[in-house]
């Protein structure tokens, strides 16, 4: 057992924000982004050509969860939410720069027992300089079972129903008046192969996502799907089904995990509308349990 005094991180680091770092440069090749649009759209080819990136694009860009935190031993961190928010589109063929810094470390308490939150801030920048887009994350610190933490995520023993495909996506009326509602749409779970392969896009090494061994010493039942795939299933649902609209923002936490295999339902209510803009209310549910994994908010504006 670990001392509640314990701390999940060196008490060096303060809670005000740290300096902007620089984490990476990239460009946005059609290449990257059409392999990423077949691993968020279920092997769906891209039809049309590409001009920009859609918004949970900029997560692969931001990669990882650098600047690093120095974390103990004794415990391990996974994805408990962001806040995404584009001030103009990701374009392909442009070059970006990546930067971040640490806004603030706080603890706080679960249903799973004592957390850590380390709070990361990260700007996109073109290559004139222009703020392209900005991206709020924060990395739950839990400690490990091996250290008194407590599992977190058996499988469901209720059955989702087929979980080898994916239902055909709502049509919505355009108008997007306040109580309309996207979905619920039923999206098969990712396999194993698909979740390690979106990690390491994202170059993001965390256990969870590629061993199996080490996750169920963690306290979870199989690979876990990381919170930036939720996103972009998402985002891809909210592209796909309002044509006449785009996400500008998704903030997304993650309450509970779901695992390789588990079959999803996604569903978006407007809860705002104000000109051109409305405001969606997202709720990602396990199809086996019924339980609510994930909500969040989406901002649209018509095209």
């Amino acid at each position: 057992m670990t001392d509640p005094a314990e701390s999940m991180v060196e008490l060096g680091h303060a809670s005000t924000p740290t300096p902007w770092t620089e984490i990476g440069r990239s460009e946005v090749s059609a290449e990257r982004v059409h392999r990423f649009l077949i691993g968020t759209r279920d092997g769906a080819e891209e039809s049309t050509p590409l001009r920009h990136a859609p918004l949970s694009f900029a997560l692969v860009l931001r990669r990882g969860h650098g600047p690093e935190v120095a974390i103990s031993p004794k415990a391990f961190g996974i994805h408990g939410g962001h806040d995404i928010e584009l001030l103009a589109p990701i374009l392909v063929g442009q070059h970006y720069v990546v930067s971040a810094r640490v806004e603030r470390i706080y603890r706080k308490t679960g249903r799973s027992g004592p957390m850590t939150v380390i709070e990361r801030r990260v700007r996109i920048d073109d290559q004139q300089g222009q703020t392209t887009g900005i991206i709020t994350d924060r990395q739950v610190l839990r400690w490990k079972p091996s250290a008194g933490g407590i599992p977190v995520r058996s499988r469901s023993t209720k059955q989702p129903g087929p979980s080898g495909t994916t239902a055909a996506l709502p049509q919505v009326d355009q108008d997007l008046e306040v109580g309309e509602i996207v979905g619920p749409w039923s999206r098969k779970g990712p396999t194993r192969e698909e979740i390690s392969g979106w990690a390491d896009a994202l170059r993001d090494r965390e256990p969870l996502f590629h061993d199996r061994e080490r996750s169920d010493a963690l306290g979870y039942a199989d690979l876990v799907v990381p919170g930036p795939m939720q996103s972009a299933f998402v985002d891809h649902l909210l592209a796909a089904a309002l044509g006449q609209w785009r996400a500008t923002r998704l903030n997304m936490t993650f309450r509970q995990s779901l695992l390789a295999d588990e079959r999803l339902e996604i569903e978006a209510t407007v809860v705002e509308a104000e000109g051109e803009s409305r405001t969606a209310e997202i709720v990602i549910r396990n199809a086996a349990s019924g339980e609510t994994t994930s909500v969040g908010t989406a901002t649209l504006a018509r095209k």
